[in-house]
C-alpha cells in the first residue's frame, strides 16, 4: 500500500505538538493492522492483516490472490485505509491510500 498522508506521532508528554516521522520509523513488519476498504459502490469491508515489510511511504502484506477482496484491489475497485495502534509506545497511525498487487517473487 502506498500512503497519501504523512504519518504523525503524538507523544503523551508533548501536549498538542505533533512530530512528523517516517512510516518505517513508526510501524514495523510483523505487526497486525486493521485494513478497511472502501469499494467504488461505497460499501466498506474490514479485516486484520499482517504487515510483512514497511518502507518509506509503503507497507507490504502477504495475502492470498484467491480471496475476493484482493481481486477488488487488483481491479482498482477499492481505496484502502490502514490503522495501527501501539499503546505501549503511544503510537497511532492512520493511512489512506492506493493498494497494488505484486506478483513478482523478487518483491515478496
Amino acid at each position: 500500500m502506498n500512503d497519501r498522508h504523512d504519518a504523525n506521532r503524538q507523544d503523551s508528554n508533548a501536549g498538542d505538538e505533533h512530530k512528523e516521522r517516517r512510516l518505517d520509523d513508526l510501524v514495523g513488519g510483523g505487526r497486525t493492522v486493521a485494513m478497511v476498504m472502501t469499494m467504488v459502490d461505497g460499501a466498506h469491508t474490514s479485516r486484520p492483516v499482517t504487515c510483512v515489510e514497511v518502507g518509506p511511504g509503503r507497507m507490504s502484506f502477504l495475502v492470498s490472490r484467491e480471496v475476493e477482496w484482493v481481486a477488488d484491489i487488483a481491479a482498482g475497485r477499492a481505496t484502502v485505509h490502514v490503522t495501527v495502534a501501539d499503546q505501549k509506545d503511544n503510537t497511532y497511525v492512520s493511512l489512506e491510500g492506493t493498494a497494488t498487487i505484486a506478483t513478482d517473487v523478487a518483491e515478496m
